[in-house]
């Protein structure tokens, strides 16, 4: 297994509007967690992403404060349209940003501005395509952001054995109570 795609809720899915949500620390160790357990276990080395707003967006920053311990994993955008950057909401382009300028590959998708929800679908067939698996927190909710992903991974996991590592609010609570046990 060489690669993955990291995904997750958009902010307005699951009211994560920012970092000081009590919630953001966890997801954050979760998702590092996931990642970690791909690298050493399955020797991933790269990881795309879209930039989308919430998670997504959060754990492309979460792999790339892993790099310090991992320098050999890498991180690909691979974003929907051109200027998806209008879309972005004045608070989160500082982080998007960064997020692009730290990337050890930058492309778009669809060559041209957004005109059309296809390219959004476009998107997340191709990156699962391109990729042998999928680490995301999805809450259960049809018809959400990591929905549309987990759905693409299950017509691939079949045939290919596409590897869907779902961090659901189960394994949140968990981590919840053993975080706070800890203490």
């Amino acid at each position: 297994m060489k690669t993955m795609v990291l995904t997750g809720h958009k902010r307005q899915e699951i009211g994560l509007w920012g970092e000081k949500h009590p919630a953001f620390p966890y997801l954050k160790i979760a998702y590092q967690r996931k990642i970690i357990q791909a690298i050493e276990e399955l020797s991933v080395e790269w990881f795309l992403n879209s930039g989308t707003q919430g998670l997504e967006l959060y754990s492309a920053s979460w792999l790339l404060e892993l790099k310090k311990d991992y320098p050999q994993i890498k991180l690909a955008m691979l974003l929907p349209y051109f200027a998806q950057e209008k879309h972005r909401k004045e608070d989160v382009q500082e982080l998007y940003q960064e997020v692009l300028g730290r990337a050890d590959y930058v492309d778009y998708i669809t060559k041209k501005e957004y005109s059309h929800p296809w390219q959004l679908s476009t998107r997340n067939t191709y990156m699962i395509q391109k990729s042998d698996g999928l680490i995301t927190f999805y809450n259960g909710a049809e018809r959400t952001h990591p929905w549309f992903y987990i759905e693409e991974g299950r017509k691939k996991q079949g045939k290919d054995g596409y590897l869907l590592w779902i961090i659901d609010s189960d394994d949140m609570q968990f981590l919840v109570e053993e975080l706070n046990a800890s203490y």
